[in-house]
């Protein structure tokens, strides 16, 4: 079989295309990998029959909503794997706990959508956060097993970055903030960039803010944060952390990049220089009324976040999360086109309720 996606993913200007361009490119890759999911996946087939959608009514780029999402934790608490391919051709399997249920989630990857997403990832961190070369300093543990650790570790294998590039600033449970200093002074590599969650770094520019120390990284240096907010948010709003580091490291805001980690897409949404997180036109955001997840939301509305991707052929990434936020389409500031997302947290009240109908949905019928 010939996939479009692979195609696509040949080219060099994924990012210069224009708003009807990557509508166009959008429209064929999804109307492929739904119908392959469709015709191969034989509980996604029987949940899809539900609501009455099949492959051919995906004719234009609106009827993308169309395609049904699976809720997240339907690949925790079903019975038997959800995959559109044999067991045999899996060759990884992603693992992540959860609060609600002693089971862990599993997604299951071929070496085709393991192949192709590795790639795609490499395109959008070097294309789009344009971190491509130099040292990368974790204010993490190595040995972390979270996704924030593992999936950054991953992205740099895939950039090229040597093993020996990386060093740990937690040893030992601690972040020794005069230590990680002088470790980050002292690396002769440049670029120099630093990765970790938002306190994290605030532990390190309270402390410099409190001895009035500074450091003066590089133009190209990326101060790279994800997660962790909740930890800081209350204290330090979003602009006042990027003010702050910016002060404390030498470097303009633009180079602060906070990025979304998606372990169900297998990939992180990293933010442009204008600080808005950019959907690569190989996947697809929807965002769905809570109270009833059939129905899209309008532009820039809250609703439950749908992360579809059209790379993975192994199960049906079209992955509702849970969590709520909005999308917005065009050109962004940067002069990139395309979606890019507001991520605003897990979903509480009608929005918690409408996912966990929707699971019970998916969980109850298809099995029967």
């Amino acid at each position: 079989m010939k996939w479009t996606c692979d195609e696509f993913l040949e080219r060099g200007d994924q990012f210069d295309l224009g708003v009807d361009e990557i509508k166009e490119w959008k429209l064929k890759l999804f109307k492929q990998i739904f119908e392959f999911h469709y015709n191969n996946c034989p509980m996604y087939t029987r949940y899809c029959k539900l609501y009455n959608v099949i492959p051919n009514d995906i004719q234009n780029y609106d009827d993308l909503r169309k395609i049904q999402p699976v809720p997240s934790d339907a690949f925790r608490d079903l019975d038997e794997p959800l995959v559109s391919v044999p067991m045999s051709d899996i060759i990884f399997k992603s693992s992540t706990s959860s609060t609600t249920s002693n089971r862990p989630v599993w997604f299951h990857m071929d070496k085709p959508s393991l192949e192709r997403t590795n790639l795609a990832n490499k395109l959008s961190f070097t294309r789009l956060l344009g971190l491509k070369d130099g040292f990368v300093f974790f204010l993490t543990p190595k040995d972390s097993d979270t996704g924030l650790v593992r999936g950054m570790q991953s992205a740099l294998k895939n950039i090229g970055l040597p093993e020996g590039n990386i060093d740990y600033l937690v040893q030992a449970g601690e972040l020794d903030a005069e230590q990680a200093l002088k470790k980050i002074s002292e690396c002769k590599v440049r670029p120099r960039h630093l990765y970790g969650p938002p306190f994290a770094y605030m532990r390190l520019v309270e402390y410099m803010e409190a001895n009035n120390k500074s450091i003066h990284l590089d133009p190209e240096t990326r101060l790279l944060t994800t997660g962790g907010w909740k930890r800081v948010k209350g204290e330090v709003p979003r602009e006042m952390f990027i003010e702050r580091t910016s002060k404390a490291f030498g470097i303009s805001g633009a180079q602060t990049r906070d990025s979304l980690g998606l372990t169900d897409i297998f990939t992180m949404l990293p933010e442009c220089e204008y600080h808005k997180k950019h959907v690569p036109p190989w996947f697809h955001v929807s965002v769905r009324n809570p109270e009833n997840t059939t129905e899209e939301a309008a532009e820039e509305e809250t609703g439950l976040l749908v992360f579809m991707s059209a790379l993975i052929q192994s199960y049906p990434a079209f992955c509702m999360t849970g969590d709520m936020g909005a999308v917005k389409e065009g050109v962004c500031e940067c002069g990139r086109a395309g979606q890019v997302v507001q991520h605003m947290g897990r979903a509480q009240g009608a929005g918690a309720r409408g996912c966990a109908l929707r699971l019970e949905e998916f969980m109850g019928k298809i099995q029967k």
